[in-house]
C-alpha cells in the first residue's frame, strides 16, 4: 500500500511529466526526446540492514545492546545529453525520512535542468546528466558512528553503479562534508586497486579532503547572484524598488547561509523558521543577529528558544506581510492556499520543489516575481562541478576563482531565463524549461544522429 509520502511524490512526479509534455508542445521538440526526457535510466533500489551497537537504557538493561536496521538505498538517474557519452550523472545524496522513488525521480529531473540551464556561454553549461539519492532515515536519531555505518552500506551497495566518470554524489538533506568524506574514504577503500580519481565521487567534502573553497557556501551564495541579476534588471526594477523585507523558511545549509550573508546584500529579514518554530519582528533587523539565532538552529531547542521576536506557527509566518519569501526547506511548502493568503511579492526558491503547481496560477494571477528552483538554487550543482574538474585533474581551485566562476554560470542561467520568458511571453519558471529542454533536445537530436 502506498503511503501518503509517496502518493505526494508520484503526483509531483504526473505534474513534472506535464510540464514537460507542455514545454515540448511550445518548443516543438522531436517525440522521441519528449519520450527520454519521462524516462529514466535503470533507478537502482536495493534493500540493505545495518546493525548498530547501542548502550542500553534503564536498570537492569545490558550494557550494549545489538539492533538491525533495515532499510533501502536508491539511486535514479535521467539524461545525459552530452554527444561524447562518457560525462557523468551527478546529483544529492540525502538522509531523510522523505526520500522515496518517485520523489527521487523529480529531482533527478530537476538536477539535468540545472545542469543544462546555468553556464556563461550556450556551449559551456555544466556536463552531467541529474542524478538524485538517498536513503530514508531520520538521520537526527543517530549517533556519528552510526551515520558512519550507514554510510558504508550506503557507498558497498552503490559501487556497482556509481564512479568519477559514472555517477557521482553531492550532499543533501541530511548529509553534510563529513558524510562526504566517508563516502569518499571507503568509496577509495572499494576500490584502491583500479586506479580511479576517487577525489571525484563526491562533492562537497571538506577542504582537508579534496573539497572545493566556496561549496559549503554555493547554494546560498548561487542565490545572491541571481537576486542580485533581477534586483539589477530594469524590467523587474518594480519589485525592488527597497530593501527586500525577507521571511526566510529553514535554517539548514541553505536558509542559514542565507541568513548570514543577507546584511551584505541589503536584505532586511523580518521572519525566520525552522522544523522547531517561527519567529516574526515586523521592523526587521534579524539579519543582524544571525550568529545568535543560527546558534540557536543548531541546538535541541531549535529557534523557539530565541527571546526578541514574536514566536508564532509556520502557517502564520507564510501570511505574515514581507517582501520576499524564501523557501529553504522541504518539498511541497507553498501550497495554494499559502499562495492565496501570502503577501509576498517575490519568491526566491532555494529548496527544491518548493511550490505546488496549483499554486503557480495563484502566483501569476498576483504578479508574483517567481524565482525558480532550477535557476536559484543551481550555486550548489555549479561548484560541485568545480569540485569534480579538481578531483579528476588533480588541481585546486582558489575560493576567487570559484566565486567568478559560479556567478557566471549563475548569471548565464538567468539571461538564458528571461530570454526564454521574453521570447514566448511566459513567466520565469516556464522560461528556466524553456531555456533547458530546448538545449537538452538540441544535444539528444545530433547525440542519436535524428536531426
Amino acid at each position: 500500500m502506498m503511503g501518503s509520502r509517496e502518493a505526494e511524490a508520484v503526483l509531483m512526479l504526473q505534474q513534472m511529466f506535464r510540464r514537460v509534455d507542455e514545454i515540448c508542445e511550445i518548443l516543438g521538440v522531436d517525440r522521441r526526446v519528449q519520450v527520454m526526457l519521462k524516462d529514466f535510466d535503470s533507478p537502482y533500489e536495493r534493500p540493505f540492514r545495518v546493525t548498530f551497537a547501542r548502550l542500553g537504557e534503564g536498570p537492569g538493561a545490558a550494557k550494549v545492546e545489538l539492533k538491525t536496521e533495515h532499510y533501502h538505498v536508491i539511486r535514479v538517474r535521467h539524461v545525459n545529453p552530452w554527444a561524447t557519452g562518457h560525462q557523468p550523472f551527478g546529483g544529492g545524496l540525502r538522509y531523510d525520512s522523505s526520500v522515496t522513488l518517485p520523489l527521487m525521480k523529480v529531482d533527478a529531473m530537476k538536477m539535468t535542468f540545472k545542469h543544462t540551464l546555468v553556464g556563461p556561454h550556450d556551449h559551456e553549461r555544466i556536463p552531467f546528466g541529474g542524478a538524485k539519492g538517498g536513503v530514508a532515515v531520520d538521520p537526527r536519531l543517530l549517533s556519528w558512528h552510526e551515520l558512519v555505518q550507514l554510510t558504508q552500506e550506503v557507498v558497498q551497495k552503490l559501487n556497482p553503479v556509481i564512479g568519477p566518470h559514472v555517477d557521482r554524489v553531492a550532499p543533501d538533506m541530511g548529509t553534510n562534508e563529513k558524510i562526504m568524506d566517508e563516502f569518499m574514504t571507503h568509496y577509495a577503500t572499494l576500490n584502491a586497486e583500479k586506479n580511479i580519481p576517487c577525489g571525484a565521487i563526491a562533492s562537497g567534502k571538506s577542504l582537508d579532503n579534496f573539497g572545493c573553497p566556496g561549496r559549503l557556501t554555493a547554494t546560498a551564495e548561487g542565490m545572491l547572484d541571481v537576486l542580485e541579476y533581477f534586483r539589477g534588471h530594469d524590467a523587474f526594477s518594480a519589485y525592488f524598488k527597497k530593501a527586500p523585507r525577507t521571511i526566510i523558511v529553514g535554517m539548514g545549509n541553505v536558509g542559514g547561509w542565507f541568513l548570514k550573508f543577507a546584511k551584505d546584500h541589503g536584505l532586511n529579514v523580518v521572519g525566520v523558521a525552522d522544523i522547531h518554530g517561527a519567529l516574526y519582528r515586523k521592523d526587521g533587523g534579524l539579519e543582524e543577529e544571525a550568529d545568535t539565532i543560527l546558534k540557536l538552529a543548531s541546538s535541541k531547542e531549535g529557534i523557539a528558544a530565541y527571546s526578541e521576536a514574536e514566536h508564532c506557527t509556520l502557517e502564520e509566518l507564510l501570511a505574515q506581510d514581507c517582501d520576499m519569501l524564501v523557501p529553504a526547506a522541504s518539498e511541497g511548502m507553498i501550497t495554494s492556499q499559502v499562495a492565496s493568503k501570502m503577501k509576498a511579492r517575490i519568491l526566491l526558491e532555494g529548496a527544491n520543489n518548493p511550490t505546488d503547481e496549483e499554486a503557480l496560477p495563484i502566483l501569476r494571477e498576483n504578479d508574483v516575481l517567481t524565482i525558480p528552483d532550477i535557476l536559484a538554487n543551481a550555486g550548489g550543482a555549479t561548484v560541485s562541478y568545480f569540485e569534480w574538474l579538481q578531483g579528476v585533474r588533480g588541481q585546486q581551485y582558489e575560493l576567487e576563482d570559484i566565486q567568478a566562476k559560479r556567478k557566471a554560470y549563475l548569471v548565464g542561467g538567468a539571461k538564458r531565463t528571461v530570454e526564454a520568458a521574453d521570447k514566448y511571453k511566459t513567466d520565469l519558471r516556464t522560461g528556466a524549461m524553456i531555456a533547458s529542454i530546448d538545449f537538452i533536445a538540441r544535444r539528444l537530436m545530433r547525440k542519436h544522429h535524428w536531426e
